[in-house]
């Protein structure tokens, strides 16, 4: 076996071969331990120098400055005037974020959709229905009391009042326990929900009587309407009483 059979270990000029020789490897292609020869099939040949790193592209290139790159165990942060960072895992986006430019977004998740005005006008009429029925056996009833002919009618006023009172608290707990739960019963009839706008559970108590002082008292002064109407053009199909308390109202998507 002759020198060239034996791959060195980088000996330097002049430097005697080892003392035991090494099998010349059988495949073609293999490199010698300290990697600066190459077994061709017959002999040793230098081993051809490596090739060149690829360049790395500044990130200047792509609109952002070297510092707003996070670092291992930092978190991303872009400097002032770039655009946000997406939210953090576990929150619904912003309205319209991951859709493309002119389109709204459909809702506030996978598989939710925002109620539309449509949808929920036919809710508040289901709902209006539902009191109509009690409401005209309460007017019915009285009537029959009043028309009697005996001089006072004790029993009559005492129904009416009684029946009066009991309206309206049925109507308060109907507008405020009932949507701080999930909806009112035409809400539920057509598959509507209310929902909290950061985190989409039930919107409870507290926000359900806010959410219906607002109504009341945008209906109090006359803009019932504008309030009704402004789901039509708004992004998440709010409403104005549902925007003052962030809530929305949706509807499962069917496919």
């Amino acid at each position: 076996m002759t020198a060239g059979d034996i791959p060195p270990d980088d000996p330097g000029p002049g430097a005697p071969a080892p003392a035991q020789p090494q099998p010349a490897p059988i495949g073609a292609g293999t490199l010698s331990p300290d990697g600066h020869w190459l077994w061709d099939g017959t002999r040793w040949i230098p081993a051809p120098p490596p090739p060149p790193a690829p360049p790395a592209y500044p990130p200047q290139q792509y609109g952002y400055p070297p510092s707003a790159y996070a670092q291992p165990g930092q978190v991303y942060a872009p400097p002032e005037g770039y655009p946000p960072a997406p939210p953090p895992y576990g929150y619904p986006p912003p309205p319209g974020y991951g859709v493309p430019y002119g389109q709204r977004a459909t809702g506030p998740a996978p598989g939710i959709a925002y109620a539309g005005f449509v949808v929920r006008a036919g809710a508040t009429i289901l709902d209006s229905l539902i009191f109509v029925v009690p409401f005209i056996t309460f007017i019915t009833v009285i009537a029959a009391y009043a028309n009697q002919d005996t001089g006072r009618n004790d029993a009559g006023v005492a129904i009416g009042v009684i029946g009066l009172v009991s309206t309206v608290l049925a109507a308060l707990v109907y507008s405020i326990v009932l949507p701080a739960h999930g909806g009112t019963w035409g809400m539920r009839a057509l598959h509507l929900r209310v929902a909290r706008a950061d985190n989409g559970a039930n919107i409870g108590l507290t926000l359900s009587f806010g959410r219906w002082l607002v109504y009341a008292a945008i209906a109090a002064v006359g803009f019932w309407w504008l309030d009704s109407l402004w789901v039509i053009w708004d992004d998440r199909k709010q409403s104005l009483h549902d925007k003052a308390v962030g809530t929305l109202v949706v509807r499962p998507i069917v496919q």
